[in-house]
């Protein structure tokens, strides 16, 4: 898809590399502001054997990413067909493009993570909640261990005032549930793990511009699974998310089933 990336990185080298990275995979950058004073944010990830991570985040630039910033890099946000917000950024600017995007009729694709409390307020103003398990625990309490517990947990969530959720859950697939009632469960495709990071990620992107392209849910949730498949085989976080050829030629080897 065309992708515009709004953000910020600091001074540093750590800085240019990542705008160039994204520049080279044809990320539109225009509107990536330098914080100067301070450092880019970085990640430390640990991966265990069973390829399961560990993420320590210092957030740099990307907590000084302000309202203002953002106001003045999206001018006319009805231009999109979708927004992709996660909670890497503060909370205000978060909820203030969230306002801008929804007051437009652009759809909101709210990804919680990194896991923290949120007001009702903000869940009920996304289009879609996408969180994983851990995600799931830290807005709900609930432990999710299986597909029943997962099922209780989007729930609760709808409660609050989600419309529609998609709680992620590993080697046990995806579940979408929304306020209509609609509930589809996709199990995950059968892959040898080798490092988990970025899973996530690749998942919201795959399943945001899919579902954009052909607004049907059951295919944006296969065509994420296996876009998140195709990561975890791979090792690293940016160097592990397929490209589209890629997750449709999966998807021909593993065709649905049933429906």
């Amino acid at each position: 898809a065309s992708v515009f990336m709004v953000g910020a990185v600091g001074g540093d080298s750590f800085g240019q590399e990542l705008v160039r990275s994204l520049k080279n995979s044809g990320v539109h950058i225009e509107q990536i502001v330098q914080k100067s004073e301070t450092a880019t944010g970085v990640a430390m990830i640990t991966v265990e054997a069973s390829g399961e991570n560990t993420i320590l985040l210092a957030s740099g630039a990307n907590a000084l990413l302000s309202p203002q910033d953002l106001h003045q890099a999206i001018q006319i946000p009805q231009g999109f067909s979708a927004v992709l917000l996660q909670n890497e950024i503060s909370l205000e600017s978060t909820a203030a493009a969230i306002r801008w995007f929804t007051a437009v009729g652009v759809p909101v694709f709210y990804n919680a993570a990194p896991a923290r409390m949120l007001p009702d307020a903000l869940i009920s103003s996304v289009d879609y909640l996408i969180v994983n398990e851990s995600e799931a625990d830290a807005l709900t309490g609930l432990s999710v261990r299986d597909l029943e517990t997962a099922s209780v947990a989007s729930k609760r969530l709808l409660e609050r005032g989600a419309k529609a959720v998609v709680l992620t859950m590993g080697d046990m697939g995806a579940l979408y549930q929304d306020v209509e009632g609609m509930r589809i469960h996709v199990p995950a495709f059968p892959v040898s793990v080798v490092d988990t990071t970025a899973a996530g990620d690749t998942f919201v992107g795959a399943f945001s511009v899919a579902l954009c392209e052909c607004e049907d849910i059951f295919y944006a949730l296969r065509f994420a699974s296996a876009a998140a498949a195709l990561s975890v085989h791979r090792s690293g976080a940016q160097a592990s998310i397929p490209l589209r050829r890629d997750v449709e030629s999966f998807l021909h080897l593993h065709p649905e089933k049933t429906r």
